[in-house]
């Protein structure tokens, strides 16, 4: 499934969360491995607190009715197995009740998850298990829930920043074409003197307006869930406008292409060297080109 880490499966997701309860929980965390006597419906918990966790992740790409019955169908049977597994957990947790219930997964798109989430609660509470706290509850977690130590992790090379791509819809560019005019027009005029071909030149403007709107799109996801990378990489696209507003000014034999050309491989080898190990090689694909169209839209590239 995707996340901002790029593709992960089940186990690759469960490891991930391991290392974000880690470092959020420090010494009071406990893995709790499945290996041998199978799953009790926790995969870790915080000593002398009765949180407890059950982390989840799809594989492959689902659908929203398909993530939602997925979801839904894994805390029905893990709350089961909380239930069924009495003695093996008051064995693990001594005396210690839960009262949390974190489920923690990539992201959930529906409501009625939530919805699904106070039946179960019910459901347990009325059960009156002795390892249990009355006021039991499940709550869901995602990623924007660890913030804090996924930059801690990206820092030390064991998270690489990988959002998805969000491609924009022909509509979307037309509509962003339409609430930009004077935007576009600047766009254009540029454009003018890189071709004088009409198709070319239609083209060119589509695949730039393309690439800026994936690129913002990304710096968002990059903005939410890595601020501290993100505003490393804010510095360095405004450190580079600046040098590649003075370039498109100094008088040169180099075409208008060249120059763009030029400043594309120059500010991604930076990004690059700035960056290494922790920004996959797609994502900087993105943030070069998004760099370029934005300053092609806005002004400091001028040929």
């Amino acid at each position: 499934m995707n996340t901002s880490n790029g593709n992960m499966c089940g186990s690759e997701w469960d490891e991930y969360c391991h290392r974000l309860l880690s470092l959020k929980y420090s010494n009071y965390y406990q893995r709790v491995p499945s290996k041998f006597g199978g799953d009790l419906g926790i995969e870790g918990f915080v000593q002398h607190s009765g949180i407890v966790f059950q982390c989840y992740c799809p594989d492959g790409e689902p659908t929203s009715p398909e993530l939602y019955m997925s979801q839904r169908d894994k805390i029905t049977t893990d709350i089961n197995k909380l239930l069924n597994n009495e003695t093996e957990l008051i064995k693990i947790l001594g005396d210690l009740l839960i009262r949390e219930w974190h489920f923690i997964t990539p992201r959930y798109e529906n409501k009625e998850l939530l919805a699904h989430c106070r039946r179960k609660e019910e459901e347990v509470k009325a059960a009156n298990a002795p390892h249990i706290h009355p006021d039991f509850m499940i709550l869901i977690k995602t990623e924007d829930d660890y913030i804090p130590e996924k930059g801690i992790l990206n820092n030390y090379g064991l998270v690489i920043i990988d959002p998805p791509i969000k491609a924009p819809l022909p509509f979307q560019i037309k509509a962003w074409t339409n609430q930009n005019n004077s935007l576009y027009q600047n766009l254009n005029d540029k454009i003018q003197k890189l071709t004088n071909d009409p198709d070319d030149k239609i083209k060119i403007i589509e695949t730039n307006i393309r690439c800026y709107l994936i690129g913002q799109n990304t710096l968002e996801n990059i903005r939410t869930q890595f601020p501290e990378q993100y505003e490393k990489i804010y510095e360095l696209k405004d450190s580079w406008e600046n040098r590649i507003s003075l370039m498109s000014m100094v008088p040169t034999n180099n075409s208008p292409g060249d120059i763009l050309f030029n400043a594309l491989n120059l500010y991604k080898a930076e990004l690059e060297t700035g960056f290494p190990k922790i920004i996959s090689r797609k994502t900087l694909e993105v943030l070069s080109n998004e760099a370029i169209s934005d300053w092609l839209i806005r002004c400091p590239l001028d040929f």
